[in-house]
């Protein structure tokens, strides 16, 4: 693995980054509601989110990486890796809604808002 290749893995897991506190900033009013007051507290919500950062560093060299044109952009770098858990994030969401089985827990309810 080349300086280059770990460069753009670091872009854009921080592209990623940046992406996860956009969204908290953005539902930063409703912090006091129950669903968000779950979330902040669920390790495995902050668990998923650190497994959603590194996987998007990976995914995206994985996908984009052999691109040399991208070498050095590190600004496209950073969008492809805030890309990436958007898009994963909508694909969960329109197959899980089908996946639907019986009462959701706790557990599978962080886990959806995660998604959502």
């Amino acid at each position: 693995m080349s300086q280059a290749d770990i460069m753009f893995i670091s872009c854009a897991m921080f592209g990623s980054i940046i992406q996860e506190l956009l969204h908290w900033y953005e539902h930063r009013h409703h912090l006091e509601e129950e669903l968000y007051n779950q979330m902040i507290n669920s390790k495995l919500y902050w668990y998923i989110v650190l497994a959603m950062i590194i996987s998007s560093g990976f995914g995206s060299w994985l996908l984009f990486g052999q691109y040399r044109e991208l070498s050095g952009r590190h600004d496209i770098q950073m969008l492809i890796g805030a890309a990436f858990p958007l898009i994963f994030k909508k694909a969960y969401s329109a197959i899980g809604e089908k996946l639907k089985l019986g009462v959701q827990s706790d557990r599978q309810q962080v886990i959806r808002s995660y998604f959502s």
